[in-house]
């Protein structure tokens, strides 16, 4: 996970992404970029936040970009994200999945901004998100950076999920499953990315009817998240229910509108209730 060494390739992704944008003076100069990071806590944590500061320090230094930062979280991370890409930053990182879709849904009314997180599954022509080292295969290596993270800051709900990640990709899915509990015990059970990421290591270590509670509790409290409608049609089809299973995939294809989202909900919470008493 060295974002001093990731950090840099960003910096030039963008610089081929974006478009110049005009200084005050209506002239740039040239090599000259704005990067700003935004993370969940503060970057003297000595953890997760500190290792994205070093990184942003790295542009500064070996590459000559003037760069900000700032902690935001909750309904502070747009107006923050939106306040840089604003006032001509060429690169906003948001330091976590939950910057994903916030920098998606302002990549269109900032094309001359690149949005990128450190995990998160959307994307758009100047947005995106990546994990580390996991797509390399360095997978133990991954582990061995996250636990130190969290050796040092274990109140780090995203470092939890990503040393899941690690684990999954490793087989060690009782481990990654009990890291993944702990990340909710930290973010609070009302995110539906870690109902669903916990289902999914069920379905892995075949507990259908465990891993459909979970994506129950997901659509409970986000009815259109198609993920959640995905891996419930898996764990539907694991315990022979095939029908079901095949609604649950339809729903994949055809998101549930928002006129009938307060029904689905009040029937996936019903749902839970009746697999939790079972």
């Amino acid at each position: 996970m060295r974002l001093r060494y990731f950090l840099p390739v960003l910096l030039a992704a963008a610089l081929g992404c974006g478009s110049s944008s005009s200084s005050p003076s209506g002239a740039k100069e040239e090599g000259s970029f704005k990067v700003a990071l935004v993370t969940p806590g503060p970057v003297s944590d000595s953890g997760w936040n500190a290792m994205a500061y070093q990184g942003l320090e790295a542009l500064k230094t070996d590459m000559g970009a003037e760069t900000a930062n700032q902690e935001a979280s909750g309904p502070k991370v747009r107006d923050a994200m939106r306040q840089y890409a604003q006032d001509g930053y060429g690169l906003v990182f948001g330091h976590g999945y939950e910057y994903n879709e916030p920098g998606v849904e302002l990549a269109k009314d900032f094309p001359e901004t690149v949005f990128v997180s450190s995990s998160g599954g959307k994307t758009a022509a100047n947005a995106g998100a990546f994990r580390f080292y996991l797509e390399q295969g360095c997978y133990q290596e991954a582990l061995a950076q996250f636990e130190q993270a969290l050796a040092l800051d274990p109140h780090q709900a995203e470092s939890w999920c990503s040393r899941a990640d690690a684990l999954s990709c490793l087989g060690r899915y009782e481990e990654a499953l009990q890291s993944i509990e702990q990340a909710q015990a930290l973010a609070g059970l009302s995110n539906a990315r870690l109902w669903v990421q916990k289902a999914v290591l069920l379905i892995l270590l075949n507990q259908p009817r465990l891993a459909l509670t979970c994506c129950n509790q997901a659509l409970w409290r986000s009815p259109s998240h198609t993920q959640a409608w995905l891996f419930r049609g898996v764990a539907l089809h694991g315990l022979g229910k095939f029908r079901a299973a095949y609604r649950s995939y339809q729903r994949v294809l055809h998101p549930v509108a928002p006129a009938v989202a307060n029904s689905v909900r009040r029937l996936c919470h019903d749902l839970a209730l009746d697999q939790q008493a079972g």
